[in-house]
């Protein structure tokens, strides 16, 4: 059985006119107590 390379799908579109969302936390993901700070990070390869 050969390998068949498979189509990349791509799943969004990025539009080139939109701004993108500020950076909330200033990249400073520590927090000093618990609950203080929630980011998630939703990534489609």
């Amino acid at each position: 059985m050969e390998h068949v390379p498979r189509k990349k799908i791509r799943t969004t579109k990025a539009d080139k006119k939109a701004t993108y969302s500020p950076d909330l936390v200033n990249r400073s993901f520590h927090a000093e107590d618990l609950d203080q700070l929630l980011v998630s990070d939703l990534t489609y390869h």
